[in-house]
C-alpha cells in the first residue's frame, strides 16, 4: 500500500522493542523506531512524535497512528496534530484510561484487530480523494 511504518513506545528500555520487532519477523518493516528511552521525551507529549515525522521525512498530516491508549496515544496524536487515531482495544490497559473519555476525548477509529487498518487507510485515501477531507495529505 506504500505506508511508511514506524513504532512509537515510552518503553524505558533500548532493547525490548527491537527484540519484540525482530522475535516477530517485522523488524525490516519499520522505518523508524522511536523509544522515550532514547529520545527523553514521553507520549503524549508531542515532541517523541516530531521525532517519527523528522525520521520519516512526513508533514502531521500525512500520519495515521495506532496505539491502544486514549491517555498517551490518542492524546498524543491530538498534541501532535496528527492526521488520525486509531485504538486498538486493550482492556489490559484500559485503567490508564480512567477519566478520559470525559474529556472528550476518543479515537477517529476503533479497532479490535490489525487487519482492519489497511480498509480504514484506503477509506482514508478515498475520501481524500473525493475532497471530502481537507487535508493534503495521504498515506
Amino acid at each position: 500500500m506504500g505506508l511508511h511504518l514506524g513504532l512509537i513506545s515510552n518503553i524505558i528500555s533500548t532493547s525490548v522493542a527491537p527484540h519484540f520487532l525482530e522475535e516477530y519477523g517485522i523488524d525490516g518493516f519499520m522505518e523508524c523506531v522511536v523509544l522515550s528511552s532514547r529520545t527523553g521525551c514521553r507520549k503524549p507529549g508531542a515532541e517523541i512524535f516530531r521525532v517519527a515525522e523528522r525520521a520519516l521525512h512526513l508533514a502531521p498530516e500525512e500520519f495515521a497512528y495506532v496505539g491502544d491508549t486514549l491517555s498517551r496515544d490518542v492524546r498524543g496524536v491530538r498534541n501532535a496534530g496528527w492526521h488520525t487515531a486509531i485504538q486498538i482495544e486493550n482492556p489490559s490497559v484500559a485503567h490508564r484510561d480512567v477519566g478520559m473519555k470525559e474529556l472528550g476525548l476518543a479515537p477517529d477509529y476503533k479497532i479490535r484487530d490489525l487487519q482492519e487498518i489497511p480498509g480504514i487507510i484506503r477509506e482514508i485515501n478515498k475520501q481524500i480523494e473525493r475532497g471530502n477531507i481537507c487535508d493534503e495529505g495521504k498515506y
